[in-house]
């Protein structure tokens, strides 16, 4: 695998050969000095250039930087499109191409390191920094739709375990229910942190912030293909929304609805013993 001190020469050395490209930013886990470091960080650079048109057709610029073993392509706007690398090095690419007439839009991403600046184009960006990923403080309405949604669909997740569906019933919990209750624990996290810290993207983070015995419930919510294991799961997800909701709306003078947890919990027992009843008979 190259360092990053070869990989980086590879990539301002392109864009100096390279006429249409006028600068180059750096952005991502790379310039953020709060993320965890390790090889498989990716390179997120974004290509500032006057004609981005050309390399949505034209690969061949791809060959100094070694043999792909899968590539992604994706057209983001009319002004930018990406080229996701993977090289069989292990080294990941993920490089923009971006028109420079739209510059401005760039500066909204605080974590943007520049590595070349052909014209002088690039001044206004600041030394990166991690302040536009910081958690937000949730509105009222944004709190109680969170939370609402975690003890709505958890119904659905009941009744696939009792149908039998394990592909509904991992799809509903691990990611329809699980996405509010990233949201509630990220907000945790934030309170706790003043709204000044950043969970990562999906909560990858969370496990640096939180209270070892919530980060040890959290993993308990985690379970496989038994329905069972899945059943218990859940009671330990609607343990650690308790655990996390109600002091993000004390601190935010909100109100816990502390009905549809209840409610919610007496269903799930309540379908849960139906299903133990069907199995046996």
């Amino acid at each position: 695998m190259r360092n990053e001190a070869v990989v980086l020469n590879q990539i301002i050395n392109f864009a100096k050969t390279e006429d249409r490209i006028r600068g180059v930013i750096m952005n991502g886990s790379r310039v953020n000095k709060n993320a965890p470091v390790d090889v498989f960080q990716d390179y997120d650079v974004i290509m500032v250039t006057n004609d981005s048109s050309y390399y949505l057709d034209n690969q061949d610029w791809m060959k100094p930087f070694g043999e792909t073993a899968i590539i992604q392509h994706n057209i983001n706007t009319d002004y930018s499109h990406i080229y996701l690398m993977l090289f069989k090095d292990l080294v990941r690419i993920d490089m923009t191409f971006y028109q420079v007439d739209f510059l401005d839009e760039l500066e909204e991403d605080s974590l943007s390191l520049v590595l070349l600046d052909k014209d002088n184009t690039l001044l206004k960006f600041l030394p990166p920094n991690d302040s536009s990923y910081f958690v937000k403080k949730p509105t009222k309405a944004e709190f109680d739709e969170t939370i609402n949604e975690f003890f709505w669909c958890l119904n659905n997740v009941a009744k696939g375990i009792y149908r039998e569906e394990l592909v509904y019933v991992k799809f509903m919990y691990e990611w329809v229910v699980k996405k509010p209750l990233i949201k509630m624990i990220s907000w945790y996290i934030g309170l706790e942190y003043g709204f000044k810290v950043n969970p990562g993207k999906f909560g990858k983070w969370v496990k640096k912030y939180l209270p070892e015995d919530m980060y040890l419930l959290l993993k308990d919510t985690y379970s496989g293909n038994d329905y069972n294991e899945i059943w218990e799961s859940i009671f330990k997800a609607c343990e650690l929304m308790r655990k996390v909701g109600n002091p993000v709306a004390e601190a935010l003078n909100y109100d816990y609805p502390i009905n549809d947890d209840k409610n919610t919990v007496e269903y799930l027992y309540q379908v849960r013993e139906m299903d133990k009843v069907k199995k046996y008979k």
